[in-house]
């Protein structure tokens, strides 16, 4: 971005911010000076004049993007974005397009969490909001990265950072009474990059904050993790999939309507290339389609095809911005095959950590174990390789001394990668270890890639897992529940959803500690204990959902052993199919909650239980299905189940008296 684009936006935003600090700050800090004496109207314009700066700085930065198709060259958001729309289920489902500043959306709902998986625009989301909060002057907002905090750069230093010239302080206990007085909206991107090894400081860091900020709104992104049930008290938006006009309205903005994207649009309209809809449906993957597709005009059917052409492009030194292509030197002075080897090794050191931003000194440590750890590779300069992850391939962002990938998903494709080409004798340990993690969630798309890259080896060790336990368990549960008074199919859907789930139903005047609690920090915590005092939680569980419905409150716990089911929920086998969806079922109107004690029940295959009486056993069923998140309508098949397993054994003993070996 040159000086003169750079001005420009800065007089966009100028009257903007003015109309904010007039509108929403200034009467604060009147309120502050008591008296007119020089020092107190000095102070309030230094304030004044400190959040003016910050705002039309933000604007500047928010207002541009750096995608993988355009490489480390920054794009206008307006240029690019295409109206996306947050949608939430329950009985009060609601849809909101996000254009404009949408108020169904603020100050509609006071707290707002948006959770999707990888590449569905949740960041472009809140940059579009934050710039639309200044446009439409709608409160003072405030951006705020969250992997940029720690343990020694708490949420209130990074704010006072971030409003700060650079040579002035910023007095946090002024700041503090002016977030109290309200009018602040609170954008907090990216929850789930928060490191791992200090998340839990951090969330209680930013639980406290919150408390604090009570009467102001605050927006928060991230990928599902089961750490965000200590923001219970936020309404849950998910990101609609795009329709496929809406891909091919954000291809047409990507090719600037050019010949290629003329032709790439006409070539998905065909039935020849039905299967890759399904890919239209995620913002990222329509930008890498079209990438992909620039740099070599086929078509890529599979996911992992489109990160390989994106990095062959990459590569390549394919700049969409310029004519022609060309190979750019690389530093590093490493191979095709070298330099994507060392870049799958870092790949695989740093998605353990749970990061995707880095200090300069701290990646390139990452780089010389990677260099270390790879034999046969020439010698090449750790400083070279980095800069060419900069430049020459660009797949990380440089700012200050701060290195990022340039997309996590980036990352995540490449660890996906050692784990099914370099770590061949250790993949099965690896990939059942990510399974049973405690941070499970953090590995959903590196498995769901890894089942694509190399489904036998998922096949033959974490699905196969996940078969012989679900076998087990449908042999061993609801075993006295008798067919004359019970549906076959009703039985086997409570064993689907508790195989997956363990559930906890209550009254309302049941207090579920986690519900009840202030914004402390301590939140977790007294969900944990509470949930292990009564024998409900234990190791192999995390709690994933909490609410309060019709006939009551739930809580949901994800047992560790059906963890698996989330990745291959969407994936084309035939052991998991798909109930109706709520709208599309005859809800089962039994009254449920005069079945359920004032101390609340876990739901057992316990035929003594009330919630098990056979005029209330599909009644209870559904409220179930309505007591989980994601794919709640998901239905496992144990004979499919014992169908496939036999397939497995049987490809298993195939390969061990393979001949290959004979004749050699």
């Amino acid at each position: 971005m040159d000086l003169t684009t750079a001005k420009a936006i800065s007089d966009i935003a100028s009257p903007f911010t003015k109309m904010i600090v007039d509108k929403w700050l200034t009467p604060k800090f009147e309120e502050f000076v008591e008296n007119k004496k020089s020092d107190g109207k000095l102070l309030a314009h230094t304030m004044e004049t400190k959040f003016s700066e910050y705002l039309t700085r933000s604007f500047e930065k928010q207002s541009y993007v750096r995608t993988l198709v355009f490489q480390n060259l920054q794009k206008r958001l307006d240029d690019l974005y295409v109206p996306l729309t947050l949608e939430t289920e329950g009985t009060s489902a609601t849809t909101v397009q996000v254009v404009g500043y949408p108020t169904s959306l603020i100050p509609t709902y006071k707290r707002v969490l948006i959770t999707d998986t990888a590449g569905m625009g949740k960041s472009t989301i809140l940059r579009y909001l934050f710039l639309e909060c200044i446009r439409n002057t709608a409160g003072v907002p405030l951006f705020i990265e969250l992997r940029h905090l720690s343990p020694e750069h708490p949420i209130l230093d990074h704010i006072c950072d971030e409003i700060n010239a650079i040579d002035r302080d910023f007095d946090h206990t002024l700041l503090l009474k002016l977030i109290s007085r309200g009018d602040f909206v609170f954008f907090l991107d990216g929850y789930d990059e928060i490191p791992l090894a200090y998340r839990d400081i951090v969330t209680s860091d930013v639980q406290r904050f919150l408390a604090k900020a009570g009467s102001n709104h605050v927006v928060i992104s991230s990928r599902p993790e089961s750490a965000l049930v200590t923001f219970a008290d936020f309404r849950r938006f998910t990101i609609k999939s795009l329709r496929r006009a809406e891909a091919f309205d954000l291809l047409r903005k990507y090719g600037n309507d050019s010949g290629t994207v003329t032709r790439l649009i006409s070539s998905l309209k065909s039935k020849q290339h039905l299967g890759v809809r399904e890919f239209l449906t995620n913002p990222l993957l329509v930008s890498l389609l079209f990438l992909a597709y620039h740099y070599r005009a086929a078509i890529p059917i599979r996911k992992p095809t489109f990160y390989r052409q994106v990095f062959d492009a990459l590569f390549q030194g394919h700049d969409l911005t310029k004519p022609g292509s060309f190979v750019r030197e690389k530093k590093s002075g490493l191979d095709y095959e070298s330099f994507e080897r060392v870049l799958r090794s870092l790949a695989y050191q740093t998605v353990k950590l749970g990061k995707v931003e880095y200090e300069d000194v701290e990646l390139l440590q990452y780089i010389n174990v990677a260099k270390s750890s790879l034999p046969g590779i020439s010698d090449f300069k750790e400083t070279d390789f980095l800069s060419d992850l900069k430049s020459a391939v660009p797949l990380f962002v440089c700012e200050g001394s701060y290195y990022r990938w340039q997309h996590k998903s980036i990352q995540e494709y490449f660890a996906a990668q050692f784990i099914c080409i370099d770590a061949k004798a250790k993949q099965s340990d690896i990939l059942r270890r990510m399974v049973s993690s405690p941070h499970f969630r953090q590995y959903i798309n590196v498995l769901d890639l890894c089942y694509d890259i190399d489904f036998k080896a998922v096949r033959n060790s974490i699905l196969r897992d996940m078969i012989e336990q679900f076998i087990v368990y449908s042999e061993t549960t609801y075993q006295s529940f008798r067919a004359a008074e019970y549906t076959t199919r009703a039985i086997d859907i409570r064993r689907s959803l508790c195989f997956r789930y363990r559930y906890f139903l209550a009254p309302q005047v049941y207090e579920i500690p986690h519900m009840f609690v202030d914004l402390s920090g301590e939140r977790e915590q007294q969900m944990n204990d509470w949930g292990r005092s009564i024998g409900y939680l234990d190791s192999t569980t995390e709690v994933v959902c909490m609410g309060a419905g019709i006939d009551g409150q739930f809580v949901t716990a994800t047992e560790a052993r059906g963890r698996l089911v989330e990745v291959l929920a969407e994936k084309p086998l035939d052991i998991i199919t798909h109930l109706p969806k709520r709208s599309d079922r005859k809800r089962q109107e039994h009254p449920v909650l005069p079945l359920i004690p004032n101390a609340g029940v876990i739901v057992l295959d316990d035929i003594r239980l009330p919630i098990n009486q056979p005029g209330a056993f599909d009644a209870v069923n559904d409220r179930l299905l309505e007591c989980t998140i994601g794919d709640d309508n998901v239905f496992i098949d144990v004979d499919k189940c014992r169908s496939m397993l036999v397939t497995i054994e049987q490809s298993i003993k195939a390969e061990v008296n393979d001949e290959l070996l004979s004749g050699l």
